[in-house]
């Protein structure tokens, strides 16, 4: 008979313990704070050796594309051997920023090229499963912006063809990657803040999706997440990166959504709405509430988890515990680092407090020195994706979590679309 694993009870054991005693016991234990081993932290990411660069090829170079040559070009992991770009404009911004790389109009042609590895694709959503495939077969590895597509089948079949591909898959889910993500989110698995209840995310920015053109015939092909035949839209297009950290946490999937939106700012002739919510219902009853705008910032990314003990707040380069007032006592909570954050106090949790512990320093001590080290979401998910491919590694997501993230934004589409709750068959996660 198989012995059953516990977890152990740090809070007992270190309630009311010494500075002295606590790090001593942590470390010990393994744990971070006082309930979680911690997960590499962006310092210990930078620390390793980056392997040999990889030579990639850009598909895409709008705005995405753009900011993705710019973080190329800081990575020694990458060489950028080539780009791909249909219009103009877009095509010659890509050769100033990638002067030593040949620019192309056919992502045919780029995929071609021997001396190009890895590909990253961030094309409209609509057309990855053309391009994803093609490189695929090319014999690249592939990195895929999320949505990895905009109708299941799509994703269905850029899934099933990374899944019989020997090449490195990734799907740009890029919070994945993110050191306070993975080390809060360990928190959870330990029951630190008790039963989970529900979830609240939001992505606000103040935008309106419309791109400038020197060319009207480009006009719809570059504003194309307006377009609701191809987009979908700002619930989808934003809310999959939301989504996705709520099946990380959860591990379970949705049977069924309700979904709003309306046009609250950018009243130019669009269909697709400019403010969405939508709530997600799971078998256990535990619920997930997702908001978006492009009509305001206010607030930017935050993903707020609630527990019957307290509430794990996750941004991109913070993250806090809030705990209930009548939650367990934590021993390790005098040495934490503390922020007001609107009118509640927040724990810091800091990805590196292992290494903290190790060097007999408390994670509390040097918590804004890591802070302030910690890259964007795009950059730790970019270079884990070429890690994966110039030394073996598993990506930080693979064309699973991808394809069923991508589900969800397509029911949510859905349910926004038909106006109505739309019950999800639990056999649409499976692949």
């Amino acid at each position: 008979m198989k012995r059953k694993e516990t977890v152990p009870d740090p809070v007992a054991k270190m309630r009311g313990t010494s500075r002295r005693d606590f790090l001593r016991l942590a470390t010990a234990a393994g744990f971070v704070g006082s309930y979680a081993v911690s997960t590499l932290g962006q310092e210990e990411i930078e620390e390793r050796p980056p392997g040999p660069p990889v030579s990639c090829g850009v598909i895409g170079i709008g705005l995405h594309g753009r900011r993705l040559l710019t973080l190329l070009a800081r990575m020694p992991e990458a060489r950028v051997k080539a780009t791909c770009e249909l219009y103009e404009p877009y095509r010659r911004r890509g050769v100033r920023m990638a002067p030593d790389a040949t620019a192309y109009s056919d992502h045919d042609k780029l995929l071609k090229e021997a001396d190009v590895e890895a590909v990253f694709v961030v094309t409209p959503t609509h057309l990855h499963r053309e391009i994803v495939e093609a490189a695929l077969a090319a014999g690249k590895h592939v990195y895929c912006e999320a949505p990895m597509a905009s109708t299941i089948a799509d994703a269905r079949a850029i899934a099933d063809a990374a899944k019989d591909s020997d090449r490195i898959f990734t799907v740009g889910l890029q919070l994945r990657a993110n050191p306070h993500y993975a080390h809060a989110l360990t928190f959870l698995k330990v029951r630190a803040i008790g039963a989970l209840v529900s979830d609240d995310s939001q992505y606000h920015v103040n935008s309106s999706w419309q791109r400038p053109v020197n060319d009207p015939s480009f006009r719809e092909a570059l504003s194309w997440r307006l377009s609701p035949e191809v987009s979908l839209g700002v619930i989808g297009e934003n809310g999959v990166h939301s989504f996705d950290t709520t099946l990380r946490h959860l591990r379970q999937f949705p049977n069924a959504v309700t979904s709003f939106g309306s046009i609250m700012k950018w009243k130019d002739g669009r269909e697709t709405p400019d403010t969405v919510q939508c709530v997600f219902e799971f078998p256990s009853g535990f619920q997930s509430r997702f908001e978006s705008t492009l009509t305001n910032s206010y607030g930017g990314r935050p993903h707020a988890i609630h527990g019957t003990h307290g509430t794990v707040v996750l941004a991109e380069k913070r993250a806090w515990l809030f705990k209930e007032a009548d939650a367990p006592s934590l021993g390790w909570e005098v040495y934490a680092l503390r922020e007001r954050v609107v009118m509640e106090d927040g724990i810091v949790l800091v990805a590196d407090a292992t290494k903290l512990l190790e060097r007999n320093e408390l994670p509390g001590d040097h918590a804004e020195e890591e802070l302030a080290k910690t890259e964007d979401a795009i950059f730790t998910s970019t270079q884990a994706f070429l890690r994966a491919v110039g030394v073996g590694e598993t990506p930080s997501c693979g064309y699973k979590e991808g394809y069923q993230s991508t589900v969800m934004a397509v029911m949510a589409h859905r349910a926004l679309q038909e106006g109505k709750r739309v019950e999800i068959d639990p056999t649409l996660f499976e692949i």
